[in-house]
């Protein structure tokens, strides 16, 4: 491949990048009841826009290593070339798992969904009265999840791998 494509691949990378960080930030922007919690907690606003911004980027670097291909076709012939990926899963996925920006994607996806939990629990506890802290179940389940499915993905790369 030639200098060109890894200098433009490099800068789509780099802006889709800054473009999670600029819709996490207007996203948390437009919340009401938010923004005053993050006027008294600053610090919790920036953690869950750091994290955030960590898990958008991280999936985004996934998905384009994933449907880089994708990138030079036309929208309508996108459903063609999403058959052709459905045909060559097992193709592609050892490609992927090769591949050291898609791991990068996948840690920093990690890191991202793990952080924002483990803030989201902290702020539960520090802010939400008692009587609300049911919705720590949905965020425990959230982080057991997250930990659960990439250990899975990680024992099935490192299997694959061995191959």
């Amino acid at each position: 491949m030639n200098k060109h494509y890894h200098w433009l691949r490099r800068r789509l990378i780099l802006a889709l990048i800054i473009l999670a960080i600029a819709l996490t930030v207007i996203d948390w922007l437009q919340g009401g009841q938010v923004n005053v919690q993050l006027q008294k907690n600053g610090w919790l606003g920036i953690a869950i826009l750091i994290t955030e911004a960590f898990f958008v980027g991280g999936a985004l670097l996934m998905a384009i290593t994933a449907g880089e291909n994708l990138l030079s076709l036309h929208p309508k012939h996108w459903v063609t070339h999403f058959s052709y990926l459905k045909r060559e899963a097992r193709t592609l996925a050892h490609k992927l798992i090769r591949s050291r920006l898609f791991m990068f994607g996948f840690w920093l996806n990690f890191v991202g969904a793990i952080g924002t939990s483990l803030i989201l629990i902290i702020g539960i506890i520090l802010f939400v009265p008692q009587a609300g802290w049911g919705v720590l179940i949905i965020v425990v389940l959230d982080l057991l999840a997250s930990f659960g499915w990439r250990a899975l993905a990680i024992a099935k790369r490192k299997k694959l791998i061995r191959r």
